[in-house]
């Protein structure tokens, strides 16, 4: 394929991921992965750069992950409702006449599900139509939200890869910077997703080096969101967290942080277990 072809061709893909990336989480992914694999090599990053790509992708995973934070607050409202029913109060299983206050209803309901009546109590929830309908439907909802997982993990680590061979270029790094990179990064951090999470650790560690990037990872509490991935049994996961707390660690504040919220005792178990090994 000729210059004059590739570059045509490379035009029209990023044309159509321009205006249709929010169709199809599939096509975006397809598109974005095209450009990633030409972001493998530093020749190609002035094309990618000329066609906007870097900052179209970051628009893309900022509207990820805010479409995520509304998945999981519909999820958790019908969780809610669920829980809430199940709790809701029953005149069968009182005795006519009895009356009195939510907490005097809520401690009925423990005795009789821990005791020798938790059966039957069961059995009632359980039969009750409404409570089934809405069982289902936060059912329905969380394996639907389980899937649009899945598919936008794919679309985010595709499109973080490919800023990550972009930001080779300092300068590209900067307007990253400039556009909250360090904080999109930090939100996913809460995934459970290992190959995405050793993508964005790896980032923050490239990014970390830097004091205004250090700044913007103080502010979204990062030390917090590190310490819980500590220990994993995942090992490059494991490695690469502790690479980059390593590098937080040269800050003051961080390391005073990083006693307050029990790192220490962590990193002393890792020596005795590596030492026993």
């Amino acid at each position: 394929m000729s210059p004059f072809s590739l570059e045509t061709a490379l035009g029209a893909l990023a044309r159509v991921l321009r205006e249709d990336w929010k169709q199809s989480v599939e096509l975006a992914t397809n598109i974005i992965y095209i450009f990633f694999c030409f972001s493998s090599f530093s020749q190609f990053h002035g094309l990618i750069t000329h066609y906007k790509i870097g900052a179209l992708c970051m628009n893309i995973i900022d509207h990820e992950l805010k479409r995520h934070e509304l998945w999981q607050e519909e999820l958790s409202k019908k969780k809610k409702a669920d829980i809430l029913l199940q709790w809701h109060f029953t005149p069968l299983l009182l005795p006519v006449g009895l009356s009195f206050g939510w907490r005097g209803f809520c401690f009925v309901c423990r005795f009789l599900l821990f005791n020798d009546y938790g059966s039957s109590l069961t059995c009632l929830l359980d039969e009750d139509p409404e409570n089934q309908t809405l069982r289902k439907d936060y059912e329905k909802t969380f394996k639907k939200y389980q899937g649009l997982v899945v598919k936008q993990e794919q679309l985010l680590r595709v499109a973080l890869y490919l800023l990550l061979n972009l930001a080779e270029d300092t300068r590209t790094e900067l307007k990253m910077r400039n556009k909250n990179i360090v904080h999109m990064l930090v939100k996913a951090l809460d995934r459970d997703n290992f190959e995405l999470l050793i993508l964005v650790v790896s980032f923050l560690k490239k990014l970390s080096i830097f004091m205004e990037n250090k700044n913007d990872m103080v502010e979204m509490d990062i030390v917090e969101k590190l310490v819980k991935m500590i220990p994993c049994e995942h090992e490059d996961l494991l490695n690469i967290t502790l690479r980059l707390l390593l590098n937080l660690s040269f800050d003051t504040g961080l390391r005073n942080k990083m006693v307050q919220v029990g790192l220490l005792p962590k990193l002393t178990a890792l020596l005795g277990m590596l030492f026993k090994n």
